[in-house]
C-alpha cells in the first residue's frame, strides 16, 4: 500500500497538485467520511462501482448517507 500511495503522491506533486496521503484500516466508507472531517474537506468525489448491489449496501451509496459534506458521484461503471 505504501508503494501505491507514494506513487499517486509523485504524479500529483509532478502535476502541481498540493497533495498528501493517508493509509487507515476500516470499513472504507467511515474511513472516508471520518479522513473528510478530519480535513475539512468540501467535497468527496466518488465512483459508482457497487450502487446496484443490494445485499450489504455499497460504499458509495454509504458515503452519500454519512459524508460531512457535498459528495458527487461519478460514472466509472
Amino acid at each position: 500500500m505504501d508503494a501505491t500511495l507514494a506513487k499517486a503522491l509523485k504524479r500529483a506533486l509532478e502535476r502541481g497538485l498540493e497533495s498528501d496521503t493517508v493509509a487507515r484500516r476500516g470499513e472504507p466508507a467511515e474511513v472516508i467520511c471520518e479522513l473528510a472531517a478530519e480535513f475539512g474537506a468540501d467535497l468527496l468525489v466518488i465512483g459508482n462501482k457497487g450502487m446496484n448491489r443490494r445485499m450489504l449496501g455499497s460504499v458509495p451509496r454509504s458515503i452519500c448517507q454519512q459524508a460531512p459534506c457535498s459528495v458527487v458521484v461519478a460514472k466509472t461503471t
